[in-house]
C-alpha cells in the first residue's frame, strides 16, 4: 500500500512510534517483587527491654504494624524500597536475632481440569482408583479425541482399599493456608470449623482491591476438596477423608493486572501467622500449596512452634522441574511432597531431588520426601 501524503506518512511515523512505546510500557513484568517493599520482619532476642525495641525501630525509620503470636516476630512498616538497606541496619543490632524481608510466595497452580455433562466424577479420578480409562474431561482441542486415553491402571493412592479401613473423622481437623475456601460449595457444605482472613493488605501489588475470605484463584477450594470433599452422597467428586474437617485460612491473594489474573501472593507474615493460630486452636495437619526459593527464618520459627505442637505438616515440593530446594517444604519437619502422572511416572513439571553424595554422612539434598498423584486432578 502507497501512503502518497508526506504529512500523513509523518503522522502513521509517529502513531507507530507511539504504539512501539506504549507496547514497551506494558511489556514491564507483571508479576509481583520478590518481597513486599516496604516491610521488614525482626526478631529481637527474649528479654529485650522495650525501650531498646523502641530504639532499634526508631534508628532504622520503623514503625510496628502487627505482631506475630506464637513466635514473637514483628512486622515493621520502613521507607519504600529500602528493605535491604534496614534489614543490615537491624541486624548489626546485638539484641536482634535476625531481621529479614516479608517474602511472597506464589501458590503452587496444578493442572485443573473441568467436568463435562453426564461424566461420572468418581471416574475421571484416577488418582483415587485408577483403572487405566482415559478420561473424558480433558478433551484435546484439535482431535476431539480425550486427551489422557492411555493410563496406567493402578497407578493411584487406593483410595478404596484404604476407605475399607478408614474414612476420616470429624475431629481431625485440616487447615488449609491458601487463596481461601468456598466453603458454600456444596460439596464441602459444613466441613470448615474455622474460616479466618490472614492477608494484611487490602489490594495487590497492581492496585487491585482484594476481597475477603473470597478465593478468586479458587486454589484453596480445589485443595479443600482432594482433601474433603464430601463423598457418597451422589453429587460431585471424592475427597480423600470422607468426614475429615477444614480449616480456612486466607493467606494468599490473586495478582491481575487490567482484569487479567497474572499469578498470586502469599505474604510470610500472614502465612506465619496462620500457621500459628491454626497449631494453638488445635488442628492436626497443615497443608501448604505455596512455595519459593528463598527460605524464611520467620516461617520456620512458625513450623517449629507447630512441629513442637504435634501437628504434621505437609507441603507440595514445587513446580520446577529442578533439584532446587523450595520452601516451605524443604524444611526438615515439613513432609515436601512432589507430583506423579496418571502413568504413575513423576510428573514434567515436578521438582524433585536427588543425594549428591557430595557428603556420604548426610542425605540433605534428598528432601523430597514422597510423590504423589498431581497431574491432572479434578477436584472442587
Amino acid at each position: 500500500m502507497s501512503i502518497p501524503d508526506r504529512s500523513l506518512r509523518t503522522r502513521l511515523a509517529a502513531f507507530l512510534a507511539w504504539l512501539l512505546i506504549s507496547a514497551s510500557a506494558w511489556s514491564a513484568p507483571a508479576t509481583p517483587p520478590p518481597f513486599v517493599t516496604d516491610q521488614v520482619l525482626v526478631a529481637f532476642h527474649p528479654g529485650t527491654p522495650a525501650a531498646d525495641i523502641s530504639a532499634a525501630h526508631q534508628r532504622a525509620g520503623g514503625k510496628l504494624l502487627d505482631t506475630i503470636e506464637g513466635i514473637g516476630v514483628q512486622v515493621v512498616s520502613v521507607p519504600a524500597g529500602a528493605v535491604l538497606e534496614k534489614i543490615e541496619l537491624y541486624q548489626r543490632n546485638p539484641n536482634v536475632r535476625y531481621a529479614e524481608a516479608n517474602y511472597l510466595r506464589p501458590l503452587i497452580l496444578p493442572n485443573e481440569g473441568s467436568l463435562g455433562q453426564g461424566i461420572d466424577v468418581i471416574d475421571e479420578q484416577w488418582n483415587l482408583n485408577n483403572q487405566g480409562a482415559a478420561l473424558q474431561t480433558y478433551v484435546d482441542a484439535e482431535t476431539g479425541l480425550p486427551g489422557w486415553q492411555y493410563l496406567r491402571a493402578a497407578a493411584d493412592i487406593d483410595a478404596p482399599e484404604a476407605w475399607d479401613l478408614e474414612k476420616g473423622d470429624a475431629s481431625v481437623w485440616v487447615a488449609v493456608p491458601d487463596s481461601g475456601v468456598d466453603c458454600n460449595h456444596g460439596d464441602l457444605a459444613g466441613k470448615c470449623v474455622h474460616e479466618e482472613d490472614h492477608v494484611t493488605p487490602t489490594v495487590d501489588s497492581f492496585g487491585n482491591p482484594i476481597p475477603e475470605l473470597t478465593d478468586q484463584l479458587g486454589h484453596g477450594t480445589h485443595v479443600a476438596g482432594t482433601i474433603a470433599m464430601q463423598t457418597d452422597n451422589g453429587a460431585g467428586g471424592a475427597g480423600v477423608g470422607w468426614n475429615t474437617s477444614i480449616g480456612a485460612f486466607k493467606v494468599c491473594y490473586m495478582e491481575s493486572l487490567v482484569g487479567i489474573a497474572v499469578g498470586s501472593s502469599c505474604q510470610d507474615a500472614d502465612i506465619a501467622s496462620a500457621i500459628t493460630r491454626a497449631t494453638d486452636l488445635g488442628y492436626d495437619v497443615i497443608n501448604m500449596s505455596f512455595g519459593q526459593a528463598a527460605p524464611s527464618q520467620v516461617v520456620k520459627d512458625a513450623l517449629d512452634y507447630a512441629s513442637a505442637a504435634g501437628v504434621v505438616l505437609v507441603a507440595a515440593a514445587g513446580n520446577n522441574n529442578n533439584w532446587q530446594k523450595f520452601y516451605p517444604a524443604a524444611y526438615a519437619d515439613v513432609i515436601a511432597v512432589g507430583a506423579t502422572n496418571a502413568f504413575d511416572d513423576r510428573a514434567g513439571f515436578s521438582t524433585f531431588s536427588v543425594d549428591d553424595d557430595l557428603d556420604p554422612t548426610t542425605n540433605d539434598d534428598d528432601w523430597v520426601d514422597v510423590l504423589a498423584p498431581g497431574d491432572p486432578i479434578l477436584s472442587t
